[in-house]
């Protein structure tokens, strides 16, 4: 396989999951470093040749180290086709500002829910599901749909470091492209 279309590949795929929930690489593992090194599951919302992005609170503990250390890490895999896509870059967090806007004007309402309700982390008495206060969120957000908008965050990664692992019992087939500025370099690399 030529490295151009294992690339081409890569960024194919990482299109498709973000609109194909049951898409394996719909769900990414992304790792940052906080007070310590974090790890949590993310929605794959963008994806782009040079980027992709998810959506997340401006409260939660990922912008706030973000801000701080912007160097991130992602990981997908692939169980079926024992495929695994690691990526790396440098992450911008767009908060109230035409990126963000242009994303929650695309969001549906029940996903703009989240954005309403407390900051992530905050200790609970306890759990309610309770479907008159959900009912009632929604009559809210219909008449002003910018409710929760304050607390939306568009997390784009500009992706600098992109690698594919193929498993295979024959050998394992392993790409690296390393992008710095304009210029991309693509190499195998064993595995």
């Amino acid at each position: 396989m030529d490295k151009n279309e294992e690339l081409n590949n890569v960024i194919e795929a990482l299109s498709l999951a973000t609109s194909q929930r049951a898409h394996p690489f719909h769900l990414l593992t992304f790792a940052y470093q906080g007070d310590s090194v974090e790890v949590c599951t993310v929605v794959l919302r963008k994806a782009t040749n040079e980027a992709i992005s998810f959506h997340t609170n401006v409260h939660s503990k990922k912008v706030v180290s973000c801000r701080v250390n912007s160097r991130v890490s992602l990981l997908g895999y692939d169980k079926e086709n024992k495929w695994q896509i690691r990526l790396k870059g440098e992450v911008v967090c767009h908060h109230q500002n035409d990126v963000s806007f242009a994303a929650w004007q695309q969001m549906k309402s029940f996903s703009k829910l989240c954005y309403s309700n407390q900051p992530p982390g905050l200790e609970m008495d306890d759990v309610v599901h309770d479907e008159s206060l959900v009912k009632t969120q929604r009559e809210a957000l219909e008449k002003d749909p910018m409710i929760g908008y304050e607390h939306f965050v568009v997390c784009e990664i500009r992706l600098d470091h992109i690698e594919s692992l193929r498993l295979h019992y024959l050998g394992h087939q392993r790409l690296l492209c390393l992008r710095e500025g304009d210029q991309s370099r693509s190499v195998w690399i064993s595995s």
